[in-house]
């Protein structure tokens, strides 16, 4: 959690971070490498936005970059990868870190 406060702390600073994606959940929208531009401005998410956020369940301390799918209720949201097979476990908004506004593709 200590990785999430801070990453929290310098993105309510700096406004938006960029960050590299791993992994192959999010293909054919994000490839591994690409950047992204996260900004901090959660008030109005909506179906379809990708969202960087906090899994307190993940061991391992690792973000998740997934596709909103739907609310569930008051500041939960349901999450996949679009190459994903099933739904992510719900999400509190208080996890989320931030929404991605751009995202670059990796030089090949």
């Amino acid at each position: 959690m200590k990785k999430f406060d801070a990453l929290k702390e310098y993105i309510n600073i700096k406004n938006v971070i960029k960050i590299r994606a791993y992994g192959k959940s999010m293909l054919p929208a994000i490839k591994e490498g690409d950047t992204i531009t996260i900004n901090k401005n959660i008030d109005n998410l909506k179906y379809g936005d990708i969202i960087l956020y906090y899994n307190p369940s993940n061991q391992d301390d690792i973000y998740v970059l997934h596709r909103i799918i739907s609310s569930v209720k008051d500041n939960m949201f349901l999450t996949k990868g679009d190459n994903n097979r099933y739904v992510d476990q719900p999400v509190r908004k208080s996890y989320i870190i931030g929404k991605a506004i751009l995202i670059i593709p990796k030089k090949e």
